[in-house]
C-alpha cells in the first residue's frame, strides 16, 4: 500500500509527501552531478496568507530553473486517474505533470526527465 495514500485527508501525510518529492528531487540532481544554484523550490505558494496549507494537491511540487527559466509543476488529483505531462499554453515554460497517487512512481520518472532535459541545463 502506498503510504501516501490519504494525503488530502491528513496534513501529516500531506507534508510527507511533499518533503519525499523534494527530498527525491534534490537526491536525483545530486546522482546526476547537476547544480542547485538558480533553482527555486517550491516555485509556487502552496501556504494562504495567514499560512493555511492548501492541501489540495496543486501543486503538490514545483521547481524553477532562474536562468532557462523553466518550471516543473506536479499537480495531484484522485479523479484524474491516468498521468499526463504537458506544457502550459499560457506559462510557456511549465511543464505540468498530473496525476493520481497511484501514479507516484511514473510522476517522479517525469521529474527526473525534467531535471535531465530543459529544466537544468
Amino acid at each position: 500500500m502506498n503510504p501516501f495514500y490519504d494525503y488530502l485527508d491528513n496534513e501529516k501525510t500531506y507534508l510527507s509527501l511533499v518533503e519525499h518529492l523534494y527530498d527525491f528531487f534534490h537526491a536525483e540532481i545530486r546522482r546526476k552531478d547537476r547544480h542547485l544554484e538558480g533553482i527555486i523550490a517550491p516555485y509556487y505558494q502552496t501556504h494562504s496568507l495567514n499560512g493555511t496549507l492548501f492541501m489540495d494537491g496543486n501543486p503538490i511540487f514545483s521547481a524553477r530553473n532562474e536562468e532557462s527559466g523553466h518550471v516543473i509543476r506536479v499537480v495531484l488529483d484522485e479523479d484524474f486517474p491516468q498521468m499526463t505531462c504537458f506544457n502550459d499554453k499560457e506559462h510557456k515554460h511549465e511543464f505540468v505533470v498530473l496525476g493520481d497517487i497511484k501514479s507516484l512512481d511514473l510522476i517522479k520518472a517525469k521529474m527526473t526527465g525534467w531535471i535531465d532535459g530543459i529544466g537544468l541545463l
